[in-house]
């Protein structure tokens, strides 16, 4: 269906914006499942209808908004993801930003632009420190977004909010973007879009935007479902760059925006989703 031929076309979507790699497949997928449940769609999700339920911004024709099938559903809120930096079209949008401990991001960025892209072919040391793709970019992101938003039409929420508080976290997220509120939906949903089911339909139906070899689960998009996991991948020395860059480089709005989503920048302990 062609996005521009539908009647909201008109409308203000609303915005989810994150990093790469900071939980949004995990929520698209949560996303997808509820509104599939709530709106008696009976469509099975898997990680190919996702852009239909979920897009893109843009023009992609698989991911984007031509993708949207949900065009001729006035009571269904659009959702656009987006990877963008901030910018002044959102002013006037309701926007969800989800984030995720620097730490995770940056080693989750790393195997999935080395093994699931197979465009990467340095050490992560070397990726963590790269201005283009490492941890500057990171904290530039963070720096950004948190000067510019309004928190009248603004949703925080975080990877670790929605491992250990799922059920508060994502009503709290349905009741903002206007959806109706439905808890055997919502429940359905986090089961639906648990790390094992998830990896199972990756295993078995395959995902449009992994390149490498899907027998390396560090190439999958369900790669480990953890929260502190970067201890396995970073040397000491990695991780004291981390936490020494985020310490002078991150602006105060970003640090207390982190912290109060749950956020360390680093962690002790790896847990599991």
């Amino acid at each position: 269906m062609n996005y521009s031929n539908t009647a909201k076309s008109a409308l203000s979507p609303v915005i989810l914006s994150s990093y790469p790699k900071s939980g949004r497949t995990w929520l698209r997928f949560i996303l997808a499942n509820y509104i599939t449940q709530t709106y008696n769609l009976n469509l099975d999700v898997d990680f190919w209808c996702l852009f239909t339920l979920v897009p893109n911004g843009g023009k992609d024709p698989k991911k984007g908004l031509p993708a949207y099938q949900l065009g001729d559903r006035p009571d269904i809120p659009l959702i656009l993801a987006t990877h963008g930096f901030w910018h002044q079209k959102f002013i006037e949008r309701k926007v969800i930003w989800l984030i995720r401990s620097p730490a995770d991001v940056l080693v989750s960025h790393y195997c999935h632009l080395s093994y699931s892209m197979g465009i990467y072919n340095n050490s992560i040391s070397n990726f963590l420190r790269s201005p283009e793709q490492g941890l500057n970019r990171l904290i530039v992101y963070l720096n950004q977004w948190s000067q510019h938003l309004d928190e009248n039409k603004t949703r925080i929420l975080s990877y670790e909010q929605m491992q250990s508080q799922p059920h508060g976290t994502l009503k709290a997220l349905i009741e903002f973007i206007g959806m109706p509120w439905d808890k055997p939906a919502l429940e359905y949903a986090i089961e639906a879009a648990s790390f094992g089911i998830m990896r199972a339909i990756e295993t078995k139906k395959g995902a449009p935007w992994v390149r490498g070899n899907q027998e390396n689960s560090a190439a999958l998009r369900t790669r480990r479902g953890e929260v502190g996991s970067y201890h396995k991948h970073l040397s000491e020395e990695d991780i004291i760059y981390i936490q020494q860059q985020c310490e002078a480089k991150l602006i105060p709005a970003a640090k207390q925006l982190l912290t109060e989503a749950g956020c360390q920048i680093i962690t002790q302990t790896a847990s599991t989703v």
